[in-house]
């Protein structure tokens, strides 16, 4: 809450300033203050307190150590051997908390749910950023 009241006493010597109109005023500083809240801050604070952040699926699937490297996991979504959700995706598709995604190795099927989402992570901890749902 101490950014916001930060923001929120910055912004009214602005509004004052600036004589703009009380609604735009309100418009362009809710925005910068929904900003702050949802992408910003949260991504400083680490990713796991975001509800709303989204990763890469070739990121994820390197970070997790699911696939060793991240053009191997692109490669691999760009030959369509991954879904998300039951559809093909792409090394750019968004995931997000709660995701199902199917990998095909060959004949075999692996399916897991994301859990986190987090920029880096270390070995320990990359097993802990996904659900197996199966493993055939």
């Amino acid at each position: 809450m101490a950014i916001l009241s930060n923001i929120h006493n910055d912004t009214i010597l602005h509004y004052s300033a600036q004589r703009q109109s009380r609604q735009a005023f309100l418009i362009n500083n809710y925005k910068k203050i929904f900003y702050i809240y949802t992408r910003a801050a949260p991504i400083a604070r680490g990713a796991a307190l975001c509800y709303n952040y989204r990763m890469r699926l070739d990121k994820f699937l390197k970070v997790s150590r699911i696939i060793k490297r991240r053009t191997v996991a692109a490669q691999a979504c760009d030959d369509g051997r991954a879904e998300v959700g039951g559809r093909p995706a792409k090394p750019s598709t968004r995931l997000k908390v709660g995701d199902e995604v199917t990998l095909r190795f060959g004949d075999k099927l692996f399916s897991f749910r994301v859990l986190s989402l987090n920029e880096n992570a270390r070995k320990e901890e990359a097993s802990l950023m996904y659900e197996v749902l199966d493993e055939n």
